[in-house]
């Protein structure tokens, strides 16, 4: 979705994605909830969009005729890259649906360039950007498709070279503010150091084990579906038990089961020397959310003990949304079944 500050989520389909909702109740909600761009074949075989008649006039579908070539009559024109900007740069809050018959090429450059702009240029929102490149690992996007889109947003906002110096400059602008928020990050460090001893923490290696290379993903997706925050800094994984409940004892007994350890300990004693490998995540954590909440300083007066568990969990990657949560809970129960096979061994 676009934000104030101009970000906005994309995802890439194919045409399938819609010919099985078509005439259903769900099309109706996802016309209702997106925006779609539908990238359609002139020939080979010509193809019809792929919506209901009541859709095909909606304000929130751009409809486009060209096929997956460099060239010709019928590759894409700069006509219709131009309706693409024009389509996508309005003030509309929902997230954006592009599709072509696979959902890799034409699509794949459409989707590709949008969200190097509106995630890159127009606002440097690393996770939406990161969260698009991460969901579409295989997109080969056309080159001419990318060029033509990449012309039309740069005649409408400035050359290429003047749209990266914004970003040098926006990148500037975030290392200066860093700098400053530093300080206040070792302060803040320092002042929640007391209370980090307050919480069942633990740390082990990314090659914790060799026997199973999933059993490291399902462990951490069973610590986060139990309440646990994540840090993982120069490849081990600091864990800590926000909920209070014991649930990662629990998990970590059975994972000593199923594997051995590097280094591993439930923290309450010498709290510096436990949390010293994850010193500098953890600053740059508080950093970042200095920066990004004005109620952090005031959390830290009313309640520490939540004020530090923050800081020590980073919470990155999957689990943030309802989806991921639900995958990590499939996840956990592989890692159940996986054990319930393998305790006899």
């Amino acid at each position: 979705m676009i934000s104030k500050g101009g970000s906005m989520r994309i995802e890439v389909k194919a045409r399938t994605f819609f010919e099985v909702r078509q005439g259903e109740k769900r099309e109706k909600e996802l016309m209702r909830t997106s925006r779609v761009i539908s990238i359609n074949n002139v020939s080979f075989p010509a193809e019809p969009p792929p919506f209901s008649e009541q859709f095909l006039t909606a304000d929130n579908l751009l409809i486009l005729y060209f096929d997956d070539v460099d060239d010709g009559e019928n590759a894409m024109t700069m006509e219709q890259a131009e309706a693409i900007v024009d389509f996508v740069c309005t003030d509309d809050p929902r997230p954006l649906i592009v599709h072509c018959t696979a959902g890799i090429s034409r699509s794949g450059a459409v989707g590709s360039v949008l969200n190097w702009y509106f995630n890159r240029y127009r606002e440097d929102n690393l996770r939406e950007y990161q969260r698009f490149e991460s969901i579409h690992p295989d997109l080969v996007p056309n080159a001419h498709v990318r060029s033509l889109l990449l012309n039309a947003l740069q005649k409408r906002h400035g050359d290429s070279e003047t749209m990266l110096q914004k970003i040098a400059l926006r990148n500037v602008r975030k290392q200066m503010l860093s700098a400053i928020t530093g300080d206040m990050a070792n302060k803040i460090y320092l002042a929640l150091e007391k209370y980090f001893e307050d919480f069942d923490c633990l740390y082990f290696s990314e090659n914790i084990s060799c026997a199973n290379p999933n059993l490291l993903k399902w462990t951490i997706a069973k610590f986060r579906h139990g309440n646990c925050g994540i840090t993982p800094y120069n490849g081990m994984f600091l864990v800590t038990d926000l909920a209070g409940q014991g649930e990662m004892r629990k998990i970590f007994a059975r994972f000593l089961e199923m594997a051995t350890p590097e280094k591993w300990v439930f923290n309450k004693k010498g709290v510096r020397e436990f949390f010293m490998p994850f010193e500098a995540a953890v600053k740059n954590n508080i950093r970042k959310k200095f920066m990004e909440d004005s109620n952090l300083l005031a959390e830290i007066d009313k309640n520490p003990y939540k004020a530090a568990g923050r800081a020590l969990s980073v919470q990155i990657g999957p689990g943030n949304d309802m989806w991921s949560r639900y995958a990590n809970y499939l996840f956990s129960q592989r890692f159940d079944k996986y054990y319930e096979n393998n305790k006899e061994n």
